[in-house]
């Protein structure tokens, strides 16, 4: 774990899952309430240790904000990743890995696992110099 820098924020969304529905319009989801948000196995710890800073940018002294838009199945698979706000291309690029490298427990319903999308924001910050 690079103890150069770790902030990891894990998602506003907890207590709904979007169910995508065979017939349901394509677009639209169903939300259910959760009893369990999805996350990371371990905690936001596991996820910021999963994490790498590229090394260019730190070198660099670059910082910035990812934030991720997740696809949790109900076995806890990750499945599409999108980045919905962008800090540059390598911190992109590592925040995505970090999510697909991390193993995750989906939401629960009352009648159990549901997939889930989430929001993950991933904060790089360097840590103030001594």
């Amino acid at each position: 774990m690079n103890t150069h820098w770790k902030s990891i924020l894990l998602p506003g969304l907890v207590g709904l899952a979007t169910l995508g529905l065979g017939a349901v319009q394509a677009g639209e989801k169903e939300c259910v309430p959760l009893l369990e948000a999805p996350g990371p196995v371990g905690g936001p710890q596991a996820l910021a240790a999963a994490l790498t800073y590229p090394p260019t940018a730190l070198r660099e002294g670059l910082e910035g904000e990812v934030r991720l838009q997740v696809e949790i199945g109900a076995d806890g698979r990750v499945g599409e990743v999108l980045v919905l706000q962008t800090a540059r291309a390598d911190l992109d690029s590592a925040a995505v890995h970090a999510v697909r490298d991390c193993p995750w427990v989906a939401g629960r319903s009352a009648e159990g696992p549901q997939p889930c999308t989430v929001v993950v924001p991933v904060n790089f910050r360097l840590a103030p110099k001594p």
